[in-house]
This record gives structure tokens, sequence and C-alpha cells, in this order.
């Protein structure tokens, strides 16, 4: 469908581009590397242009979703809040995007980062939770990364 819209909006027909119904049979029912490579080509391209198309959705679900999850999260009498917009959404995931394409994955981390540095800008707590209340159950033995509050020696802090 998308590709017979696109051939429509730009008013091409097969014809026009000097190929027969015949000649993209042969294509595609005796496929070359050169066919299999801009079959690939057309298939990544349309990933991408389904990916900015629906971006902005995306954006409109993500801001909405982290409010409602805020919203509807308590820890004793601490309440959650945030206003995060859907402009504030798009310029954070569009960022996010580019710098791991530019780095081929390899700013992952400075995502993360930046992703942390977002929830934790754009929250809000209301309440004072009750200190003598956060401990681990007596039933339940030390977990998992136990020991990596004594090797950064966070008692000092």
């Amino acid at each position: 469908m998308a590709i017979a819209a696109a051939f429509a909006i730009v008013g091409g027909t097969v014809g026009e581009f000097g190929l027969s119904w015949e000649e993209i049979r042969d294509l595609f029912t005796a496929p070359s590397v050169r066919t299999v490579l801009v079959a690939a080509a057309i298939a990544v391209g349309v990933y991408l242009l389904f990916s900015l198309l629906i971006l902005p959705l995306r954006c409109w679900w993500q801001a909405y979703w982290f409010r409602y999850l805020v919203s509807h999260s308590r820890a004793g009498n601490v309440l959650f809040a945030t206003a995060i917009t859907t402009w504030q959404m798009w310029g954070f995931l569009v960022l996010n995007y580019l710098i791991v394409v530019v780095t081929l994955g390899l700013g992952w981390p400075w995502v993360m980062h930046r992703t942390l540095r977002l929830i934790a800008g754009e929250l809000w707590l209301y309440g004072a939770p009750e200190g003598t209340s956060v401990r681990q159950p007596a039933d339940r033995a030390p977990g998992f990364g136990e020991g990596l509050l004594d090797m950064f020696d966070v008692s000092g802090i």
C-alpha cells in the first residue's frame, strides 16, 4: 500500500521507469545479488520513513505513559508527579536516536545517562519518607549487589 501510494504521489508508473511487468516478475522469480541489495535498501528506506512518520505519535505516547506511571506510583506517604510534555519528549528521543546512530551504538551509556537525568529532572516528590520504615525484610537474605555499597564506601558520605 505504501509503495502504491508513493507511486501515486510521485505520479510514476512502472512504464515510466523503463520497466515492464515481465521484467519485474523476472527480477523476483530469479533474484540476483543486485535485486536482494535493492530490496534490502528499499526495506531500510521504508523502515526509516515509517520511523520518522510514527515519531510524533510515539513521543506523545511516551510522555503520556511516563506521566501516567509517575502519577499512579506511591511509596508510603510519598506521592510522585511530573509534567513532561510531548515536545520535551520529542527533543529527548530525537537526540537519543541521533546519538545512537552517529556513534554506531557506542553512545548508549550516554543515552542511558540522559534518560536518568530526564527522569530525575522531571520527577517531583511530595511528602517525606519515613526513614524507620526503610529496611530489608528480616525473612530475606542479602540479595544480589549487596557488596557494591561496601566496594564504593558509601558509608562515609
